[in-house]
């Protein structure tokens, strides 16, 4: 088992958790070929186990599918944040990001999220210090 699904364990079953299912190595090389960008290695074990996934839980969470990561990636790594890398949103105006190189300053690895439209550095909230600890916010919350 991985870090990821020990963190989804508890809620396999709960009627909160959707899960379409995860992507085969073939697609993810074909995600970073088509991103002209390596997927990070934590994102890369989330859509191992769900691709498109959602908790509708009190904190909404809709994980990105193959389609969603590769376009909003390109934006937001072109465009806004490079060295960030967005995996989630809340099912609104906020993504969930990966800090993969330490430029918002809480750690490699960090969890933040930020507004969709417009994903300026200043506008980002922490909050948590890596996927598997994102996941147990997300499921604590509800």
């Amino acid at each position: 088992m991985s870090e990821i699904s020990d963190a989804f364990a508890p809620v396999e079953d709960d009627d909160r958790w959707f899960n379409p299912g995860g992507l085969d190595e073939a697609r993810l090389t074909e995600l970073e070929a088509a991103a002209g960008q390596p997927i990070p290695e934590p994102v890369k074990e989330l859509l191992r186990y769900t691709a498109g996934g959602e908790w509708a839980g009190s904190r909404l969470v809709q994980f990105f599918d193959d389609l969603a990561i590769g376009d909003v990636n390109t934006e937001l790594g072109s465009k806004w944040l490079p060295g960030t890398f967005a995996f989630a949103s809340d099912g609104g105006p906020r993504w969930y990001i990966l800090d993969v190189e330490n430029r918002l300053g809480r750690g490699a690895g960090a969890v933040w999220s930020l507004p969709a439209g417009a994903p300026f550095e200043s506008q980002a909230r922490y909050v948590a210090e890596d996927i598997p600890a994102f996941l147990r916010w997300m499921i604590e919350g509800g």
